[in-house]
């Protein structure tokens, strides 16, 4: 387990990298997210049980965010009336 202090500079650090070599956000939190979750808990609590722990509610949230209505018709709007300005 690493502390807090250091897993912070960890998570600020690897933000600015994945950034600067140009991962959208949503990924590179995603990976920070799962790097976090096997820095922070012991691997008999990430893997241990499968369908409980740390790992699934990761999953849970990633579903969640990407079954979002909202989400999806901003991108649609923003997407919709480029075909047309041509």
């Amino acid at each position: 387990m690493v502390d807090i202090g250091t897993l912070s500079l960890i998570i600020l650090l690897g933000m600015f990298a994945l950034l600067a070599i140009g991962m959208p956000l949503g990924f590179a939190s995603a990976f920070l997210a799962v790097v976090t979750l096997a820095l922070k808990f012991p691997p008999d609590l990430l893997w241990g049980d499968f369908g409980r722990g740390p790992l699934s509610v990761l999953g849970q949230a990633v579903y969640r965010q990407m079954t979002n209505y909202v989400l999806i018709s901003v991108c649609l709007l923003y997407t919709l009336p480029s075909p047309r300005a041509s």
